[in-house]
């Protein structure tokens, strides 16, 4: 139940789980749950994997049981492919002297969020404290950068925006995100997936407003190079009211290389 509120692409929560006994199971890709025009390599929905087992993880240690992880069970596979294997082999251990992960208390309250930031920026103090817990907690095999230099700003904001409007410069995945945008509180509780107006921080009248009468899936199935353009509209407020960028990178790019950067991907958003 914890593992399934972690941060994933679309919030398409492309995550089957094979129970073998109460301790034991193995976690695999849901092929019917894949961003086919998106992520057509399913890099992202591997980096899914990894915060799945990251908040996996957490919620264990919280019921005293040590998580033990072994990434490909069964062998892995290319970054060009999806096979029919498990990603991960998952035993939990009871074990009293398991200490608490901290970032348990925040699982419930984390939230994607697409609103505007105020472009403040990071203190120095803040992003050691990011780097000192990122780096001990899964081990070193990636950097965390970060940016705050103005003058060094606007490349990172080009490249941001950039690729929103690769993303949304083709039909077929406008329509893959509007499948994936729920238009009312019908289509949430309907679908329990996906994402809508709360994550644009569009709260109360307004949201009600737009829901009612301003916002339809008709509409944008009809038109869905203007659901792109919106989304770019989002991307470059959010950029230009930054003040501070981060970043990971990682030497390689294999199918274990993304689990485990969604890992800590998933303990940089708790």
């Amino acid at each position: 139940s914890y593992a399934i509120l972690a941060a994933n692409p679309h919030n398409k929560q492309a995550w089957i789980i094979d129970l073998k006994d109460e301790e034991n199971f193995d976690l695999y890709v849901d092929k019917t749950r894949l961003l086919e025009e998106t992520d057509p390599y399913y890099r992202q929905i591997h980096i899914g994997q990894g915060t799945f087992l990251e908040n996996l993880s957490i919620a264990a240690s919280n019921f005293s049981y040590k998580t033990q992880i072994k990434y490909f069970p069964q062998g892995t596979y290319s970054n060009q492919t999806l096979e029919d294997k498990p990603v991960a082999s998952i035993k939990l251990i009871k074990d009293s002297n398991v200490q608490q992960d901290k970032l348990f208390d925040v699982i419930l309250s984390r939230h994607s969020n697409k609103r505007d930031f105020e472009n403040k920026l990071v203190s120095k103090e803040k992003i050691e404290i990011l780097h000192n817990e990122i780096n001990k907690s899964l081990g070193k095999f990636h950097s965390l950068k970060f940016e705050s230099n103005i003058d060094k700003l606007k490349p990172l904001r080009n490249i941001a925006i950039n690729a929103m409007k690769i993303e949304s410069s083709n039909n077929k995945r406008d329509l893959e995100t509007i499948e994936m945008f729920r238009f009312n509180n019908d289509e949430l509780k309907k679908y329990r997936d996906g994402f809508g107006l709360a994550q644009n921080g569009t709260t109360g009248v307004k949201k009600w407003m737009l829901q009612t009468f301003f916002m339809s899936r008709e509409q944008y199935t009809k038109d869905p190079h203007s659901f792109g353009k919106e989304g770019i509209s989002i991307t470059t407020k959010q950029v230009n009211s930054s003040h501070t960028f981060g970043w990971f990178t990682t030497d390689n790019n294999t199918r274990k290389d993304q689990l485990k950067i969604g890992r800590v991907y998933e303990r940089l958003n708790l």
